[in-house]
């Protein structure tokens, strides 16, 4: 039912007319956070001096709400799977939930990568080409292509995402990709083909990810762009910019990342089959992780989706399944 409600704010100065249209939220607990906010107002509405509140009691009562909601989506979260059988006829249908909350239902345009291979350097038996590409009109993707000097066959590729790790001297970005170079070196040197990508926030042509996190733009989701969407897609024009170049053998591509990385390949690896195999390098973990031990603080826009259809994360790793996923995270591989 659409109730209206109407609040007052605690300055007195006026009544703000509110419609809740309570039955069609699926989250009640969002009604809650919005009353509560309504009901506090801005914090010039308070004359007294907040530092010596106790919020003790409050505090905990958030977190054990927290901590019971994430415990209830993980139990939820393969409650209908009880067969491969099932598994199966429900595959898709989470893919797309999983586009979805990633910001790519449906899938952009495939316009022309255009790509711009603007410098060539060989070393040690390495042949590196800095190049870029875009993958849609106007956003550029810089990237490093790592391979070895001498080849006689296509050769498999790995896709490299970067983490938080930028690069700059004397006001110029060098991209993140210099602080993974040595990865990039290492798999030419043992005989594959490695495409490196920048991220938006920290390539050549910064950009920025950290809405909510850092910046206040609170209205990014609500407007429908998502970070991790973009990391996203370019790591899709990435693997059709691989399968262009002679030396890659196209139906051999893996992908690999470190921190930000990590949930990149995590991401790419669910929801494009052509990548055969991944290994994302921390930046993935549980819900009960981020929320409950306090992992999200700190973390990037990019590593998230918006997670309408109430996931916990082993769900983007089933969607892996059958192709080779490895974890990695420090000690426990």
């Amino acid at each position: 039912a659409t109730q209206p409600v109407l609040l007052s704010q605690l300055d007195g100065k006026r009544d703000i007319p509110i419609t809740l249209k309570v039955a069609a939220m699926k989250n009640r607990s969002v009604v809650f956070i919005l009353l509560v906010a309504l009901c506090l107002g801005p914090p010039t509405a308070y004359a007294q001096d907040e530092s010596n509140i106790d919020t003790a009691a409050g505090d905990q009562l958030v977190t054990e709400y927290f901590r019971r909601e994430t415990e209830k989506l993980s139990e939820r979260t393969f409650a209908d799977i009880h067969s491969l059988e099932d598994w199966e006829q429900r595959r898709e249908m989470y893919r797309g939930q999983l586009l979805e909350m990633l910001g790519l239902d449906p899938f952009p345009d495939r316009t022309p990568l255009s790509p711009n291979v603007t410098r060539r350097t060989e070393a040690e038996g390495i042949i590196v080409e800095n190049l870029h590409f875009q993958s849609r009109p106007g956003l550029y993707v810089t990237a490093n292509l790592y391979r070895p000097a001498q080849q006689s066959e296509p050769l498999p590729a790995v896709l490299y995402v970067c983490g938080h790790g930028g690069v700059k001297k004397d006001g110029i970005s060098y991209g993140n990709k210099v602080t993974y170079q040595h990865h990039g070196a290492w798999f030419a040197r043992n005989g594959y083909v490695c495409l490196t990508i920048d991220t938006i926030q920290l390539g050549e042509i910064e950009g920025i990810h950290h809405g909510t996190y850092r910046e206040k733009m609170w209205w990014w989701n609500n407007r429908g762009y998502s970070s991790a969407a973009v990391e996203a897609w370019n790591c899709i024009r990435a693997l059709d910019y691989l399968q262009t170049r002679q030396e890659v053998d196209g139906d051999r591509i893996g992908v690999t990342g470190r921190s930000g990385g990590g949930a990149y390949s995590w991401w790419i690896a669910a929801i494009d089959d052509r990548i055969r195999a991944a290994v994302p390098v921390a930046g993935i973990t549980s819900l009960h992780n981020h929320v409950v031990d306090g992992c999200v603080e700190g973390h990037c826009d990019c590593m998230y989706m918006v997670n309408t259809y109430r996931w916990d994360y082993p769900m983007v790793a089933a969607l892996v399944a059958p192709r080779p996923l490895l974890i990695s995270n420090t000690d426990k591989d």
